[in-house]
């Protein structure tokens, strides 16, 4: 928020809005199109949309509870759920860290994890958790439906092959990333997983079009290389003006 002000203050305008489609009429020559209808005319386009958790669409109720105790964000709207029974979805190294941060305040933590083989976090965060009084590890285990009636009550979970109904009123998935691209696949300047790659002016192969940080096909993502991006194509773009 401290960047967006301070780009205001130089003049930097802004618009909310959904973006739907970019066209690329020539080099230099893009149309974005917005959800609203609306079509902006510009020489440049940057990319900077990142990513999103990637979503458990097997789970049915899955969009249907979304912020009404489905969450992609434990330390957002994690303590909301205190002293109730909560669920952590995944068995990466941020599922395990985010169990880890809730049982501070949760009244239980269940951590389901498909198989065995998707128990990837590292072996030391995982005994650590396996600690806790309040946390319960559950392998070849997954969430198949969630239930309530304005927010999710309990949960119907299949078990080491057993159907079981669970009273858990928070989920919470951590199944990994994925790229929020499906606007730019028209230019085809996405890899196959969605990805944008560019060269070292982090321009992609479409003239006058750029992607930076997590969108952009990398072997490191972290806050630190997203600036570096930025600060390349801006340098960039300042000089084009």
């Amino acid at each position: 928020m401290r960047m967006f002000n301070h780009a205001k203050t130089y003049g930097g305008k802004y618009k909310y809005g959904e973006v739907k489609n970019i066209i690329s009429n020539g080099e230099f020559d893009h149309e974005i199109e917005l959800a609203s209808g609306e079509k902006i005319q510009t020489r440049s386009v940057v990319i900077a949309t990142g990513m999103v958790e990637r979503i458990p669409e097997s789970i049915k109720g899955i969009h249907e509870f979304e912020h009404k105790g489905v969450s992609y964000c434990v330390i957002c709207d994690g303590p909301l759920f205190k002293g109730k029974n909560i669920a952590i979805i995944g068995g990466g190294n941020a599922a395990i860290e985010e169990a880890q941060f809730a049982a501070q305040f949760a009244n239980h933590v269940y951590v389901f994890v498909r198989t065995e083989k998707d128990l990837i976090a590292d072996k030391i965060s995982v005994e650590q958790l396996k600690q806790k009084e309040n946390v319960t590890l559950l392998i070849n285990a997954e969430i198949n439906e969630l239930i309530g009636s304005s927010n999710v009550e309990k949960v119907i979970a299949t078990i080491n092959g057993e159907s079981k109904e669970m009273d858990i009123e928070g989920v919470f998935p951590y199944i990994g990333q994925v790229p929020v691209s499906a606007f730019a696949k028209s230019l085809g300047i996405t890899d196959e997983r969605g990805y944008i790659p560019t060269d070292e002016s982090m321009e992609t192969k479409v003239k006058g079009i750029y992607a930076i940080g997590d969108i952009r096909k990398k072997d490191i993502r972290q806050i630190a290389t997203a600036a570096s991006d930025g600060t390349i194509v801006g340098k960039i773009l300042a000089n084009r003006l």
